[in-house]
C-alpha cells in the first residue's frame, strides 16, 4: 500500500491531483479516527499497564531517535525538527498494525492471552504519545527559529504549557463525548 502511494504521488500524473490537498488531509483524519475508534472499542488490557506504557514509549523513541539522527546527518536538520520528523514517522505503525490485530481478534488468534488487544490499546496510546511529542519538539523547533531570527528568546515553557492544556481539552471533549454515547445503550430497542 505504500508503496503503491510513492507511485501513484511520483509518477501518477493527474491521479494523485483528483484531491485537493485540503480534502486529502480530511480523508486522512477520518482515516485515523475510524482506525482509532475501532481499535478502542477492542481495548480489553487489565492488569498491563506498565507492559503496555513500555511497549508504547521504548519503540516509539527508538524509532524516532533513529529518524532524527539520519535526518540530521543526510540533510544536516536541526534536532528538534529531525525529532518531529521521526515522531510523523512513528505514528504510522497503528495504521499497520490495527487492521491485523482486528482480524486476529475476529479470529480469536492470541484471545487467550489478550496479545490483539494490548497491541491495539498501544497502537492508540502510541497515536497520542507520538502527537504531544511532536507538540513539544515542534514548540522547541519554532522556539529556536524565533530566536535565531528576532534575536530574543521566546517563551518556550508558556508555548510547551499551552500544548497541554490543548490536550487536555480534548481529552476532556473525548470523554464527555464517550460519556454522552454510554447512553445510547439505554435506549429502547423497538425503534431497532
Amino acid at each position: 500500500m505504500i508503496i503503491m502511494g510513492i507511485l501513484a504521488r511520483n509518477y501518477g500524473g493527474s491521479l494523485s491531483a483528483a484531491y485537493p490537498p485540503l480534502i486529502a488531509s480530511w480523508l486522512r483524519n477520518c482515516v485515523v479516527a475510524i482506525l482509532l475508534t475501532r481499535g478502542g472499542m477492542a481495548i480489553t488490557f487489565k492488569g498491563k499497564g506498565l507492559l503496555v506504557v513500555l511497549i508504547i514509549l521504548v519503540p516509539q523513541f527508538l524509532e524516532a531517535s533513529t529518524v532524527a539522527v539520519v535526518a540530521q546527518g543526510l540533510f544536516q536538520m536541526p534536532y528538534s525538527i529531525a525529532y518531529c520528523l521521526g515522531y510523523c514517522m512513528a505514528t504510522v505503525a497503528g495504521s499497520l498494525v490495527v487492521p491485523v490485530m482486528l482480524s486476529f481478534l475476529e479470529k480469536g488468534i492470541g484471545k487467550d492471552h489478550g496479545v490483539p488487544s494490548t497491541l491495539i490499546a498501544c497502537c492508540t496510546f502510541e497515536n497520542i504519545a507520538a502527537i504531544i511529542f511532536f507538540g513539544i519538539c515542534k514548540a522547541v523547533a519554532f522556539s529556536q527559529a524565533d530566536a535565531e531570527i528576532t534575536g530574543e528568546e521566546s517563551d518556550m515553557a508558556m508555548s510547551i504549557g499551552f500544548l497541554f492544556v490543548h490536550n487536555l481539552a480534548g481529552l476532556f471533549a473525548g470523554l464527555v463525548a464517550g460519556l454522552g454515547a454510554y447512553f445510547f445503550k439505554f435506549i429502547n430497542p423497538k425503534y431497532q
